[in-house]
């Protein structure tokens, strides 16, 4: 259970970080629209 509860962690924080620059670039090109 240890091991699962990590891994999913580890996972969750990983897509989090990613999703962050995602949300940064789209507030960028809405930017630019306007």
């Amino acid at each position: 259970m240890s091991d699962y509860s990590m891994t999913v962690l580890l996972i969750l924080s990983v897509l989090y970080v990613l999703s962050l620059p995602k949300r940064k670039n789209d507030d960028e090109d809405n930017k630019e629209d306007k």
